[in-house]
């Protein structure tokens, strides 16, 4: 199954439920722990926005508000680690 990762879900599938993004959010966390890669971090990321931001989501502000701090942190993984096996920019000499 490919993931969309621009709308979280399984392509040519009807938009997901909270509890199906939630489970979503695991496949993904659990992803990234397996890979470290910044895609895997950035999908994680835009799946608790998508989350946060569906009008079905009945979490408490509480909630919404860890979600979006959380899908922050995991934004920044996704643009400050390489993929694993990617070159590793050199480092200048200071003269």
């Amino acid at each position: 199954m490919t993931l969309n990762t621009l709308s979280a879900q399984p392509q040519g599938q009807q938009p997901l439920d909270p509890d199906s993004l939630e489970q979503w959010l695991t496949i993904l966390v659990a992803a990234y722990q397996r890979s470290r890669a910044s895609l895997d971090a950035w999908a994680v990321s835009h799946c608790m926005q998508t989350l946060i931001q569906h009008p079905d989501y009945e979490g408490c502000d509480e909630d919404r508000c860890a979600y979006g701090r959380l899908s922050r942190q995991w934004g920044w993984l996704g643009q400050s680690h390489h993929c694993p096996g990617a070159a590793i920019p050199a480092v200048a000499e200071v003269a």
